[in-house]
């Protein structure tokens, strides 16, 4: 499952999954990611891993880890990988998620999360 907004990377993302032969599993939600996070709440969804990776200069981070976190959206034992900017600091916890380690590279850090 993908969520993406913007057209021009959409674009660029239905191109990949096609390329990748992969076009029969993958699903794209064309939304922000807070109206899709709340669309995929509604449906009961449940993932295993959630990566996010919105665009560093964007102001949602916090909303999305919230909205992960007072939801059932990971599973009991599944991770949330933030991928940020190293100069922006993320919560501790949200809800019920906790973060557990960073990794970084360069410019650009992972920030893992896991249920508690």
């Amino acid at each position: 499952m993908f969520v993406e907004h913007s057209r021009r990377a959409l674009e660029h993302l239905e191109d990949n999954i096609e390329r990748c032969g992969v076009a029969d599993r993958a699903q794209i939600i064309a939304k922000d990611a807070v109206a899709a996070l709340k669309a995929l709440i509604t449906r009961e969804e449940e993932f295993d891993i959630v990566y996010v990776d919105p665009p560093y200069d964007a102001d949602l981070y916090k909303s999305i880890l919230q909205l992960l976190g007072l939801s059932e959206l990971v599973a009991p034992d599944g991770i949330v990988v933030v991928e940020r900017w190293t100069r922006h600091r993320l919560p501790g916890e949200a809800g019920a998620l906790r973060h557990y380690r960073d990794v970084r590279h360069g410019n650009s850090t992972l920030a893992f999360y896991e249920r508690i």
